[in-house]
């Protein structure tokens, strides 16, 4: 039976626009923290949530209810879940591209894209560059700034070639298996699947001492750890 592919930050970004939409249309308030918090703890899983969930394991990540599973199987065995494509239906497109913007919740994107009818990111910096945000009610000068500031210093995420990215990987896989506080270290994402270009190194590590491996990276010269998960062992 054909199943689909998402990565956990791409499953990650579906649960947090689910919050989102539920947020705007002022559903219970319990309901959007459970996808928050879902979507928060698939984006730090150490594992693969596909792996998790071709093993029958979805049920070991915290923050998963029965619910939200049972969502995630329909994702992986037909690409797409009915129930979030109607909560989101009616919500355009560039409001969920507003959300990555600092500082940014759900009812100010939605106000900002309806009120100005905005088609990109770039659109809303032209707005707010001839003063036309200002004008909305609840907007004001300042706030009109903060926004132009957040969406000139946005920029999407730089991918790489896979050419470019394997050898520094492999370089980091080994540098880490040598350790003795390490007992698993392996590529997850786009790596792991070998796509043919990388956003980030995602590497999942097993150990006893995580302090110690977060202590090794700065040997390997390594210029940002986004995040540092580690499954701990007993």
């Amino acid at each position: 039976m054909k199943n689909y592919y998402f990565s956990n930050k791409k499953i990650a970004k579906i649960l947090n626009d689910v919050a989102a939409a539920y947020t705007i249309s002022d559903e219970n308030r319990f309901k959007i923290i459970a996808y928050q918090n879902a979507a928060s703890s698939i984006e730090h899983a150490t594992s693969e949530i596909k792996d998790l969930w071709e093993e029958g394991k979805l049920d070991t990540l915290p923050g998963l209810g029965e619910n939200i599973r049972k969502h995630l199987n329909e994702l992986f065995t037909t690409g797409k879940v009915k129930h979030f494509e109607a909560v989101t239906k009616d919500i355009p497109q560039i409001v969920f591209e507003l959300l990555k913007l600092r500082g940014m919740g759900p009812k100010t994107a939605y106000k900002l894209a309806t009120s100005l009818k905005l088609k990109s990111l770039k659109d809303l910096a032209q707005k707010a560059k001839s003063k036309k945000i200002r004008k909305i009610p609840g907007f004001g000068q300042k706030s009109e700034q903060e926004i132009l500031e957040s969406a000139n210093k946005f920029k999407e995420p730089t991918r790489y070639l896979l050419s470019e990215s394997f050898p520094v990987a492999e370089r980091i896989l080994n540098s880490l298996k040598t350790l003795k506080e390490v007992e698993i270290a392996e590529p997850l994402g786009s790596l792991r699947r070998m796509n043919p270009t990388v956003g980030d190194i995602d590497i999942a590590v097993a150990s006893k001492s995580p302090q110690a491996v977060i202590k090794h990276f700065a040997i390997l010269q390594v210029q940002k750890i986004t995040t540092s998960s580690f499954a701990n062992l007993p």
